[in-house]
């Protein structure tokens, strides 16, 4: 099976022996393996072949048509509970019996002597290799044997190059490098006396006086301001003026110290502290003591003359005339006003004229008509009996069971007795028998 040949386009059958898991050694019958192929080009194969067995041998077969793409294509057979069982095989285009038959036999008919290409003499007549190795001068010598002789060629000189380089001797070359070995050393020292480095005389200005070359510093530091650092601090004030971006710089620091004038140590600037504290301090009770806020009598002075007699007589006489009254009322008055609370009035008037004399009070007994008893009674046989809710043992269950059982779908599962409602789906009633056969007996479930 798997020694086989195989050749795309063209089904082969597998056998596949299925051993228990737990005790490989036995074969097992009866079993539905499943098959799982992957193609050359890793997908599965989406319809599957399903493997059968042979007899009760535990030996399970099956037949797969390779598709028409050459490569491996492995197989896995499994089952629960059973050893899978996975293998590969190549498929090729053509198979060697293919190739067989495309094959030319070579026959005494086509293998002649003529054959372009084949031998078509015999080696005898072929030179011999005393004529290969003989003379003329400057080849092999070889002795009476055929063998090169070495002594002979060992020694060999004046050996002359091609035409065109005829003349060149291990003396040329080697004067050749001398002259390459010069014209580098040459070359390398133009080219430093070339590089112009400053020297001495190029810095220092001659003759002999050593001074700064240029406009720089040209004169004794000595010679200049007698002025010493605590001089130049000691004035009271100073601007720091043609100095570029000097002032900038010296403010660009984190951290500077401020001297002249008044400030000349960090007492001084907690002294400022404290003297902006205590202006502040001022300003604020200053401030305080300005605001008048409002007193008791403040208050009093303005709300007494509202709460005088006169006060409220003024504000509440003009609601209490005539007029005052008139327009107050005379808007609820007009003809829509009263239709509007008639029609209320009517509507609680029907719904106490249904109040009997003496309505009876809470807990009395409920005195009903014939025509009242009537309508309660329809109105509690006429209920549907599939809406009803039918709880333990109560009478409402009992007319739905006897529906159920007068008029209603039953069906029997097995031992089981079911009772369908009016909707033909739902259970109203199951039951248990003693035999599904020749019921005697029935137990509620």
């Amino acid at each position: 099976m798997v020694g086989e040949d195989y050749k795309v386009s063209s089904q082969y059958t597998f056998r596949v022996p299925l051993r228990d898991a737990a005790n490989p050694t036995v074969l097992q019958s009866g079993k539905s393996p499943s098959v799982i192929i992957y193609k050359p080009d890793g997908t599965l194969e989406a319809s599957p072949p399903t493997p059968a067995e042979l007899g009760s041998s535990g030996i399970y077969s099956f037949a797969y048509t390779f598709p028409a793409t050459a490569g491996a294509y492995t197989f896995v057979v499994s089952a629960t509970g059973l050893v899978p069982v996975p293998w590969t095989v190549q498929v090729r285009s053509n198979s060697r019996t293919d190739l067989a038959a495309a094959a030319t036999a070579l026959t005494s008919a086509t293998w002649t002597d003529a054959k372009a290409g084949y031998i078509d003499a015999a080696v005898s007549g072929r030179a011999a290799p005393a004529d290969i190795l003989a003379t003329p001068a400057n080849k092999l010598a070889v002795d009476v044997s055929g063998r090169v002789t070495v002594g002979a060629n060992a020694d060999k000189v004046s050996y002359s190059l091609v035409p065109d380089q005829s003349g060149v001797t291990v003396g040329a070359a080697n004067a050749l490098g001398t002259q390459a070995k010069a014209d580098v050393k040459t070359q390398a020292a133009s080219a430093l006396t070339d590089y112009g480095a400053a020297k001495p005389a190029d810095i220092l200005v001659t003759p002999a006086t050593d001074k700064i070359h240029g406009s720089l510093l040209d004169a004794a530091v000595s010679s200049r301001s007698t002025l010493a650092a605590a001089d130049v601090w000691g004035y009271a004030n100073r601007a720091l003026t043609s100095f570029g971006t000097l002032a900038g710089d010296v403010w660009g620091y984190v951290t500077r110290t401020v001297t002249g004038g008044s400030v000349t140590s960090a007492g001084s600037v907690d002294a400022l502290g404290t003297q902006a504290k205590a202006d502040v301090r001022g300003q604020a009770d200053a401030a305080l003591t300005a605001y008048d806020g409002a007193t008791g009598a403040d208050v009093t002075t303005a709300v007494a003359p509202l709460a005088t007699s006169a006060a409220l007589t003024t504000a509440v006489q003009p609601l209490a005339t005539a007029s005052g009254l008139t327009s107050a009322v005379q808007p609820l008055a007009t003809a829509a006003a009263l239709t509007t609370h008639d029609g209320k009035l009517d509507a609680v008037k029907a719904k106490t004229d249904n109040l009997p004399a003496q309505p009876a009070a809470s807990g009395d007994a409920m005195t009903l008509t014939t025509n009242e008893r009537s309508a309660v009674a329809d109105a509690v046989l006429d209920e549907p009996v599939q809406s009803a809710t039918a709880t333990a043992d109560s009478l409402r269950a009992a007319a739905k069971a006897a529906w159920a059982q007068g008029f209603g779908k039953w069906s029997l599962s097995g031992t089981v007795l079911h009772l369908y409602g009016p909707d033909g789906t739902t259970v109203v009633r199951q039951f248990n028998i003693d035999s599904a056969e020749t019921p005697t007996e029935r137990v509620p479930a």
